[in-house]
């Protein structure tokens, strides 16, 4: 008896996998993977860094397939802010990429590339140079994806300016950078390609790193002043730049 009832737990068990295996139902169940909204400054890159991609991690529930599959994705216009769909050449702000989730997977991005050229001249046009643009997407859950998952699994939000603002920590760095302007800060972050200078926690700058930090600072502005004598670098109050 016990032999028997074995064989038949086997049985059920094997069925069932079978069953999921090619029925499955409750699959392909489309989803962003990870949070709704993201933001970013081209203001903390240097001066030639003109494009950033934005990848939203998308997923899918249930089996991958062995064939690619096109995911449709749309601009949510009314969560989209004074941004422009196009290339710099037309005078846009952004793309977004077409998404393919690939075979023999189900995890894809979508990739939304984001555009420096016109953002400043487009703000100031439109008097909103303190405002920030905004893109908003949704995943259109067609043909093999269902959205189940509910819609707010479905958007994304992309927050992005080109408008710098002075690090909150400041009062900490200057001893090694002196007092604050956004011009200075724009220098730091072209010279030195970083944007961020904590002085507490794990990843903090030890002050050596900061002298060091100053002394390229200091070359490089006598090597800017040097190239531009008649007009040396100068902040937006009207002082000249200093280390």
């Amino acid at each position: 008896m016990n032999k028997i009832l074995i064989l038949l737990f086997c049985s059920l068990i094997f069925a069932c996998s079978q069953g999921d295996e090619f029925d499955f139902k409750g699959g392909n169940k489309i989803y962003v993977a990870s949070g709704d909204s993201t933001t970013f400054s081209f203001a903390v890159k240097p001066q030639e860094y003109m494009v950033h991609e934005i990848k939203v991690p998308i997923r899918v529930t249930g089996v991958a397939t062995s064939a690619d599959r096109i995911v449709t994705v749309e601009l949510d216009k009314e969560r989209t802010l004074y941004a422009k769909e196009g290339t710099p050449e037309n005078g846009g702000h952004f793309t977004i990429e077409e998404c393919v989730l690939q075979k023999d997977s189900v995890n894809s991005v979508i990739v939304i590339k984001l555009y420096r050229d016109h953002i400043k001249s487009t703000l100031k046009e439109l008097g909103k140079e303190n405002e920030d643009m905004t893109v908003g997407i949704n995943i259109v859950p067609t043909g093999d994806f269902l959205g189940e998952m509910g819609e707010d699994e479905l958007c994304f939000i992309v927050t992005f300016n080109d408008r710098l603002t002075i690090p909150s920590n400041w009062n900490s760095l200057k001893t090694y950078f002196g007092e604050p302007s956004l011009v200075k800060y724009q220098f730091i972050i072209d010279v030195l390609g970083i944007s961020e200078f904590p002085t507490t926690g794990d990843n903090k700058y030890e002050a050596g790193e900061l002298y060091y930090f100053q002394d390229e600072l200091r070359v490089a502005l006598v090597k800017y002043n040097n190239e531009h004598k008649d007009n040396p670098l100068t902040d937006e109050n009207g002082n000249r730049v200093t280390f």
